[in-house]
């Protein structure tokens, strides 16, 4: 895989973007899925950036919790999101997905990596649980979807998020207006190679079952592998 960043290099990128590193846990069976954000930032964020030292993408130990840039919190995020999930044995350190990152957060989208089971990018998060990753297991990027949903900001009044059900909406609004409820979002998912079948799968059960969340935009595929019958 490409690492080039292009011109400017990643020196540059990160003075144009704060990269949070998360580590988050899946209900059903506790497994732990590195989450590595680029959240883009303001003229005056750049600014304050430059004037301090900075450092490489950071692990889960030294992240920054300012409020201006906490995406854990719920009701937080305002921005469109485009989730990356990568291809088989890659990362988010691999070109491609640091390219495409780039891209999103340039036009003012918060982007963010999806590292499968045991993939971290950094060799510090490995598998805990029996299962690995595969192109047919979906359950993870359910998990990740319905908890990143819950984040988005909403417009007052409107009650919890039940992801797989379209009712986050206010308490008197129909389902099908849920996504008119959104401040932020939508998020929009990107898979490659596996990654790609991964993404196709998720849309397509969620769709089958009337169950995909109102903040899913749409979907990309590239890569997509031949039919897996194995």
């Amino acid at each position: 895989a490409a690492y080039a960043l292009g011109d400017d290099g990643p020196n540059k990128q990160q003075q144009r973007v704060k990269r949070v590193r998360e580590v988050m846990t899946m209900g059903f069976d506790g497994a732990l899925i590195v989450l590595d954000w680029e959240i883009p930032m303001t003229t005056s964020q750049q600014s304050s950036a430059n004037n301090n030292a900075t450092t490489t993408m950071p692990s889960s130990e030294n992240d920054n919790d300012d409020d201006e840039f906490d995406i854990k919190k719920a009701n937080s995020i305002t921005k469109p999101i485009v989730l990356l999930v990568h291809g088989m044995n890659n990362d988010s350190s691999f070109g491609y997905v640091r390219s495409m990152m780039r891209t999103a957060t340039e036009r003012g989208w918060i982007a963010v990596c999806m590292n499968l089971r045991g993939q971290d990018g950094m060799h510090r998060i490995g598998n805990n649980t029996p299962r690995g990753y595969n192109a047919g297991y979906t359950g993870d990027l359910r998990g990740v979807v319905q908890q990143i949903g819950k984040r988005l900001k909403r417009r007052p009044g409107v009650v919890g998020d039940n992801a797989g059900n379209n009712a986050a909406a206010p308490a008197s609004a129909p389902a099908d207006d849920a996504a008119d409820a959104l401040i932020g979002g939508p998020i929009f998912l990107l898979g490659y190679s596996l990654g790609a079948n991964i993404v196709t799968k998720y849309l397509g059960e969620e769709s089958l079952h009337s169950t995909l969340p109102p903040y899913i935009g749409g979907g990309g595929a590239p890569g997509n592998p031949p039919p897996i019958r194995s």
